[in-house]
């Protein structure tokens, strides 16, 4: 019989400082003006990779809406407002990501279709 999981194990840990912190910096910011991971490493006091982590964290573990821009003139994170904006940001991530399995099946020699279907039966 499966394990039964109370209220309390379902749910994130307690943001901690520096979470709350750098969530405070990005959601002052939107798409038309992202902030720069190391202006924010800056106005946190945190390391610039240590942005990158805490930024996945709130992504992933809190939910948070947080888009990104590689844009040259404008790069940085901010709040997706809306669904436009999240679906434009899922849209980009698909693609990055569908690149970086491109060259994983270039390098295994293989079609991109046959190794999405590979790693679906891995997953």
């Amino acid at each position: 019989m499966p394990e039964e999981l109370t209220l309390f194990e379902c749910l994130p840990p307690p943001m901690s400082p520096e979470d709350r912190a750098v969530l405070r910096i990005i959601g002052d910011h939107g798409k038309s003006k992202p902030i720069p991971r190391l202006t924010v490493a800056a106005m946190s006091g945190l390391p610039g990779r240590e942005v990158q982590k805490v930024v996945r964290r709130l992504i992933m573990d809190y939910g948070k809406n947080i888009g990104s821009s590689c844009n040259k003139e404008l790069p940085g994170y901010y709040m997706n407002d809306g669904l436009r904006e999240t679906q434009e940001s899922c849209e980009k991530l698909t693609k990055r990501a569908l690149k970086v399995l491109a060259r994983v099946a270039k390098q295994k020699k293989i079609g991109l279709r046959e190794y999405l279907n590979q790693i679906s039966l891995e997953i």
